[in-house]
């Protein structure tokens, strides 16, 4: 029977420092179309500047880029680490003006960051404080992700592309996609436990003894798990969202949990108190390709009860 192949274009954007990872994502996309695309009737084209681009003297090299490339893409791909690049016309690099752009057209791109020791040299230069000025600008604004290796890298945008791609199909085929063989998308969820525990600790500055209720995330699969914000569920069906943690004052962020590793985030009691009549459920927290994991039944129920701030 014909299949109806849905085809999506895919803009590579980097400075020149990640060159390893421009072609590790070539391969991987091609690896893509062969063993997941095929089954979900789709194919990613990515686009790369050094393979679609046709000499033009007719506008800037920036325009040609813009017109001719990233205004026929349907999603980006983001990647930097010590490097901002060359600045635009109209901002502070080419990579940053086809983000924008995609952006403003409402397509999803999706941004990584090295998190490897940057190369001295690149110190040397105004280059690595600009690109940390932008990765400031794009966290306010929306949700990045790190990765410590090229292998790594491979790995989480080939789970994450195979969300957005999902996502798109089911838009444009107005369906639930499914990949044969294997179920949903959302694939078999990993052995990823969270837990609740009456916490104490005394403040360093004013020696204040507090009693926290701390959540513990801990991954128990055989699976690299990339952790996204800790929450808690109410009966009612809303989540209650917490920016920082009571004790370290940390911003939440995503996390890369490996096999055994885990995390912890304290919540200050008082901030539960008002919601603690509408029924709080479990502790609660989403991957990246969005499988929720759950305290046990009744935990957080039992640590709320004998919390000496809210008893």
């Amino acid at each position: 029977m014909p299949k109806q192949t849905i085809e999506y274009r895919c803009l590579l954007i980097s400075p020149s420092d990640v060159s390893a990872e421009r072609d590790a994502l070539a391969e991987l996309v091609n690896r893509w179309n062969a063993q997941i695309g095929v089954g979900l009737d789709a194919r990613v084209e990515l686009v790369r500047w050094e393979t679609h681009a046709t000499p033009d003297m007719a506008d800037t090299a920036q325009n040609v880029i813009n017109t001719k490339l990233v205004d026929e893409c349907d999603l980006g791909i983001g990647v930097f680490w010590s490097r901002l690049g060359t600045p635009t016309a109209s901002h502070p690099s080419g990579s940053v003006e086809e983000i924008y752009r995609l952006i403003q057209r409402g397509a999803r791109v999706m941004v990584y960051f090295n998190n490897c020791a940057i190369p001295q040299d690149a110190l040397r230069t105004d280059q690595y404080a600009k690109l940390q000025e932008i990765r400031t600008r794009f966290e306010q604004s929306g949700l990045l992700a790190t990765y410590s290796d090229v292998a790594n890298l491979r790995e989480q945008v080939n789970l994450h592309l195979t969300k957005v791609i999902t996502e798109l199909l089911s838009k444009d085929r107005g369906t639930t996609t499914y990949i044969p063989g294997s179920g949903t998308m959302t694939a078999p969820t990993p052995d990823v436990r969270v837990n609740v525990r009456q916490g104490v600790s005394i403040l360093p500055i004013t020696g204040e003894t507090v009693y926290p209720i701390s959540i513990t995330v801990q991954n128990h699969s055989p699976i690299t798990v990339f952790a996204g914000n800790v929450e808690i569920e109410m009966k009612t069906g809303e989540f209650l969202y917490f920016q920082r943690d009571y004790l370290t004052r940390e911003l939440q962020k995503r996390r890369e949990l490996r096999t055994g590793e885990s995390f912890s985030f304290n919540i200050d009691p008082e901030k539960l108190r008002e919601h603690v009549s509408k029924g709080l459920v479990c502790a609660m927290m989403k991957d990246d390709i969005d499988r929720v994991y759950r305290s046990p039944e009744g935990v957080l129920e039992n640590v709320i009860k004998h919390n000496p701030t809210l008893s």
